[in-house]
């Protein structure tokens, strides 16, 4: 009689995969987990470019960057090399206040930020913890005198930003002193009193001023004119 006996195999083809991952959003100097949460065995990985990334080689790395990047992730498990693809989006918030000032005889102050990202939400405290909310409108008005400090704060797309003001208040009469009777053709020292270094002085006299016009004291030669 005649055997005939067989055998057979089965071949299993597989494509490469290619994946683009969901767009993630991290705000500016934060950091964020990029990658693939579970690696294969024996897999190799590389990430295409490889800058703002703690490594170059591993599944999931820690992205670091300020700037928005797109990066492709290459696994290559021995039979086929499949592609990731991931979008980082960077969200910066801008606040920036005024610089710190000084006011001479005023009552209110009129606060609007040199700088803020647009469509921001605001908020304006006299507390740095915020636990005290003064506003929340684009501006603020202040009323001088009942707290030194002004805090802002800033969000947008989950991003925030802090600033803040000082403003020192200055009445004339306190800083300059009563009026004082002299002799005439003495010489006299007058000046400011309160001292605050971000104050300039510019006196003007009818007398001959013998010491600098933009200091905080001078003399001057008493006459009739005084």
């Amino acid at each position: 009689c005649n055997l005939v006996d067989s055998s057979g195999h089965a071949f299993h083809v597989r494509g490469a995969e290619v994946t683009h991952q969901p767009l993630m959003q991290v705000c500016s100097g934060d950091s964020l987990l990029l990658g693939l949460p579970e690696s294969m065995a024996d897999a190799q990985y590389q990430w295409i470019p490889n800058v703002d990334l703690s490594s170059d080689s591993l599944a999931q790395v820690v992205f670091y960057g300020n700037q928005s990047s797109s990066y492709v992730l290459l696994i290559n498990h021995g039979v086929c090399t499949d592609t990731s693809f991931f979008d980082v989006q960077v969200n910066q918030t801008l606040l920036e206040l005024p610089n710190d000032t000084v006011v001479c005889n005023a009552s209110q102050l009129n606060v609007i930020p040199t700088a803020v990202t647009s469509g921001a939400s605001l908020e304006w405290s006299n507390v740095s913890d915020f636990s005290t909310l003064l506003s929340n409108q684009s501006q603020f008005t202040w009323t001088l005198g009942s707290f030194p400090t002004l805090y802002a704060q800033a969000s947008s797309s989950g991003c925030w930003a802090k600033d803040s003001m000082n403003v020192v208040v200055l009445s004339l009469d306190e800083v300059l002193g009563p009026d004082q009777w002299v002799c005439r053709g003495d010489t006299l020292w007058i000046g400011a009193q309160n001292i605050v270094p971000s104050i300039d002085y510019l006196w003007v006299a009818d007398d001959q001023i013998l010491s600098s016009l933009d200091s905080n004291f001078i003399s001057i030669v008493a006459n009739e004119n005084s």
